[in-house]
């Protein structure tokens, strides 16, 4: 009836714990508050600790949480997440959410977690965990950890605020609750959200396996064999995605693009087009920007680069029309609808995060390139690794992804390829930076 809670925890010929735990004051106030429907949770007030390493990454989440008028601290490693913690709870302001990362130097955020747990007096906070890099396994420790919500880097701010929301509410009305995932949210996904995806393809493994990828996230697929049938389905209905392949018998994906663009000089209608290739030879994506498309996404399809590209022109068709510019070099180092949407239009918070990582970046790009020569694998797949997440929350998937190609070469130890890459990435990097300007008040592209 006060809101509150009552447990115990009991071990066979060890003992029993009796906890409880009531809200009093403006936290029972707050509690009030909160809507029993998880996606209507009211957030406003609720504090969080931030744990990661990465400081583009903070101050990204730290703008979003105190935009949506929670209460957010921020630290860099477990070890002062540690000493936060328990400086809150002393002052009795304990935290209500915990968001950490799962991939930082000294303690992990599953050390982090284990800690806080085995503590004499363990926070009641529920707990985030949030990677860049997941594994398989991971998202069974999280379960296991009582982890609430396990989510993959890049996480949109509508997946961010959905899912604080439902951690939120469950916290506070005690009702029992999966652990929230991207799979959960894709799943309960507004329906106005699915996209009608054209799919070129003529390897039919490759099409079962892009369109069971597809189907499952909740999008509709059409099939078709070689550029030339995909012309003739696009002449027949408007679709709000082209996944083209660009090695096709007949007419390949390069020439049906730029025959499509040709037509659309004509029409003025823009479709997009993501480019899916086994390439990946230097100026291959290049080459797919010239024919027209406004994407590329590299074969094997890893899941997560997929659904940052679905998940962009599913918020693009969610919110607007599809654009209709055309596209050029520099628009696809940096997804600039994507990014401010992450940013909530707010031009000024982008500037901040633009310098923070225009200090940042050339730090890691140098710390990369000595550990190269002194062949320190460790230090390069740290350094890149750094760089992917914040290129990511950039909405920079081009240079993310040459950061991701970075960081698998110095794990496996294949230097001679990682020299490759960094230097790819530091060239495409130049090209963020342009954008990232353009995108801000005052400056031109």
């Amino acid at each position: 009836m006060m809101g509150g809670k009552v447990w115990v925890e009991s071990e066979l010929g060890v003992g029993s714990q009796f906890h409880f735990c009531i809200q009093l004051g403006a936290a029972k106030t707050q509690a009030s508050r909160i809507s029993s429907s998880p996606a209507a949770a009211h957030l406003r007030g609720a504090k969080v600790l931030i744990v990661d390493d990465n400081r583009t990454n903070r101050r990204i989440l730290e703008g979003l949480l105190k935009h949506w008028e929670m209460s957010a601290t921020a630290v860099s490693s477990g070890e002062e997440a540690l000493t936060e913690i328990s400086s809150a709870h002393a002052s009795g302001h304990p935290y209500n959410l915990i968001l950490t990362d799962m991939h930082m130097p000294k303690m992990d955020g599953f050390d982090l977690v284990e800690t806080i747990k085995g503590q004499s007096h363990p926070s009641t906070a529920t707990i985030m965990m949030l990677t860049s890099g997941g594994q398989r396994g991971d998202a069974a420790r999280c379960s296991e950890l009582g982890i609430a919500a396990y989510l993959l880097k890049p996480v949109r701010q509508s997946e961010l605020r959905e899912a604080i929301a439902r951690v939120l509410n469950v916290h506070e009305t005690f009702d029992a609750a999966p652990m929230v995932t991207r799979d959960l949210l894709v799943d309960e996904r507004d329906p106005a959200c699915s996209l009608e995806i054209l799919l070129a393809e003529d390897n039919p493994i490759n099409q079962k396996l892009a369109t069971r990828l597809l189907q499952k996230r909740g999008h509709q697929v059409t099939v078709t064999a070689n550029g030339k049938e995909a012309l003739a389905a696009l002449a027949e209905h408007t679709y709000d995605l082209v996944l083209m392949d660009v090695q096709m018998p007949e007419m390949d994906g390069l020439e049906a693009t730029m025959k499509l663009r040709a037509l659309e000089k004509i029409t003025g209608h823009h479709q997009p087009v993501v480019a899916m290739t086994a390439l990946a030879m230097k100026g291959d994506r290049e080459r797919c920007i010239e024919a027209g498309m406004d994407g590329y996404l590299s074969k094997p399809i890893r899941q997560q680069e997929l659904d940052d590209v679905l998940e962009s022109y599913a918020d693009r068709k969610h919110t607007s029309s599809i654009p209709s510019a055309t596209p050029s070099t520099q628009e696809s180092s940096v997804d600039a609808a994507d990014l401010l949407e992450r940013v909530d239009g707010d031009h000024a918070f982008l500037a901040e995060l633009a310098e923070l990582f225009r200090k940042d970046y050339p730090l890691q790009l140098m710390l990369a390139r000595e550990a190269l020569l002194r062949q320190d694998s460790p230090t390069v797949e740290k350094a890149s690794h750094a760089l992917k997440g914040a290129l990511a929350n950039l909405s920079a998937g081009p240079a993310s992804r040459l950061a991701q190609e970075l960081e698998t070469n110095a794990r496996s130890g294949d230097l001679l390829h990682a020299g490759s890459a960094l230097q790819q990435l530091e060239e495409e990097l130049s090209r963020v930076m342009i954008q990232l300007e353009g995108l801000q008040p005052g400056m031109a592209v």
